[in-house]
């Protein structure tokens, strides 16, 4: 789709350069203090639909294998239920070390609006939290709120810890930006060509 797009904007006469990656982002924590092996977090959407793409963990450097899992609605009351959950990823990933968030690609998902998604985090290696009385467990800006305030220590489903709050960042709304060069039809004072620049996000 987006080729078909660059396509019909060439044959327009619109040229396209340097494209950039565009991305609405909510910080979690980066306070520490505290580790296991993963978190719950619920995702709710204001009054848009939202796409989240990928987040943003602190783990410990080396390895890690990491598996996503996800279900309709909040995670609480359902973190030790294995059958309310869906995996919706299992790979291994190269940690950015301590003091760095190591991105996460997801399966986009959307969250509709006025609707939660709860996802769990579980890696093989240590996955970094703050207790929650250093760290907000509930942030939220005009797009989306996010709660992340249990952990998980072990496998998934074999217990849960309360008041333990995900280091992390959520990404979300993610596209690929261009300035889209327009010819301006209006005379130039001065005569030189002048064109217009404007944002274009696939």
């Amino acid at each position: 789709m987006k080729n078909i797009l660059l396509v019909m904007l060439a044959s327009l006469g619109l040229g396209i350069c340097c494209g950039v990656q565009a991305a609405e982002r909510i910080l979690l924590s980066n306070q520490g203090g505290n580790s296991c092996t993963g978190n719950y977090l619920d995702i709710t959407a204001k009054a848009k639909p939202i796409t989240v793409n990928a987040l943003g963990l602190s783990l410990s450097p080396g390895t890690h294998r990491l598996r996503i899992f996800t279900k309709q609605g909040s995670y609480l009351g359902s973190e030790l239920r294995s059958e309310s959950w869906r995996k919706v990823s299992d790979f291994s990933i190269q940690s950015q070390g301590f003091d760095k968030f190591t991105r996460l690609d997801l399966s986009d998902f959307i969250v509709d609006s006025f609707e939660t998604t709860g996802l769990m985090v579980v890696s093989s290696n240590t996955l970094f939290y703050s207790n929650s009385e250093d760290s907000e467990a509930y942030l939220e800006n005009s797009d989306l709120a996010v709660y992340a305030n249990d952990a998980v220590c072990g496998e998934p489903f074999s217990g849960s810890i309360p008041n333990r709050v995900l280091n992390g960042v959520v990404f979300y709304n993610e596209g690929f930006c261009f300035p889209l060069i327009v010819p301006n039809r209006q005379p130039s004072t001065d005569g030189n060509a002048k064109h217009l620049v404007a944002p274009i996000c696939l």
